[in-house]
């Protein structure tokens, strides 16, 4: 990045979308606000050129108390923002040519985005039109989904799983083979055993904790002595999710619930 900027100044400006979070914390309206107010914090020289209007209001009506002093408050009063005007402010930062400034906007948790599929489709193009600037690069990130993929295919891209994926394998493999039980099972089963592991790892798609909690609970069922087909199908019906998982396992513990409960608290 600092190559591309030159002798240009450099602004990376980041957010993560979070769905456990407050509505701005998963909204349009909040990383918006969020990434203008990392760029213009950084650089307000830019404020008057990408609110035009509001900061010549919020000027005039401070020049004018200023000017009699009996009425002159603090500060004025600031705007309400539209989320139109965000966006309106967010073409206008990727377009402008007046400051000298190479930006960087790395946005994390596009899967987490509170937003129906116009609403995608919407973020995408923005995302899109701001970055054909070539005073702008944009870093997005996301679980694998199809509307992400569809909306960026002709962009440049890496999945962390192809990249994880050995990590995965051996920690999957390290588990399983320094089980007793399961070398048992593997010396009946030549070609099941292998083909569960690498199952697992596929179905991983990176997210390791996903795996640690999978092969925790698979092992349970080896010590349990459940034969490779049993262990196969506990597999497969496994959420691919976290959440889900989650709350699969939760009702695993069904009889203990209540000290379950208490021990997550404390």
């Amino acid at each position: 990045l600092r190559v591309w900027a030159g002798k240009s100044p450099l602004c990376i400006a980041t957010f993560f979308f979070w769905n456990s979070g407050t509505r701005l914390q998963r909204s349009q309206f909040g990383f918006l606000r969020a990434l203008l107010f990392q760029v213009l914090n950084e650089h307000p020289e830019l404020i008057p050129i990408i609110f035009p209007v509001d900061w010549s209001t919020l000027y005039s009506r401070r020049i004018s108390e200023v000017s009699d002093r009996s009425h002159a408050s603090p500060f004025p009063p600031h705007p309400t923002w539209k989320l139109t005007q965000l966006k309106e402010a967010f073409r206008a930062l990727g377009s402008q040519t007046t400051i000298p400034l190479k930006l960087c906007f790395v946005v994390d948790g596009l899967d987490e985005f509170d937003g129906g599929d116009g609403d995608y489709d919407e973020m995408g193009q923005l995302f899109k039109e701001i970055s054909d600037s070539k005073q702008v690069k944009v870093l997005l990130s996301s679980r694998p989904w199809v509307v992400f993929e569809d909306l960026f295919d002709s962009c440049p891209k890496m999945k962390l799983q192809d990249l994880t994926y050995r990590d995965i394998e051996k920690y999957v493999h390290d588990k399983f083979y320094l089980n007793s039980a399961f070398l048992r099972l593997a010396s009946r089963e030549h070609e099941a055993a292998p083909a569960l592991l690498k199952e697992i790892v596929e179905k991983a798609d990176g997210v390791f904790l996903w795996v640690q909690l999978v092969v925790r609970t698979l092992l349970n069922g080896v010590r349990n002595r459940d034969d490779l087909a049993d262990l196969s199908e506990q597999l497969r019906r496994l959420p691919r999710e976290l959440t889900p998982l989650y709350n699969r396992l939760w009702g695993l513990i069904e009889p203990y619930e209540r000290w379950a409960s208490q021990a997550i608290q404390i």
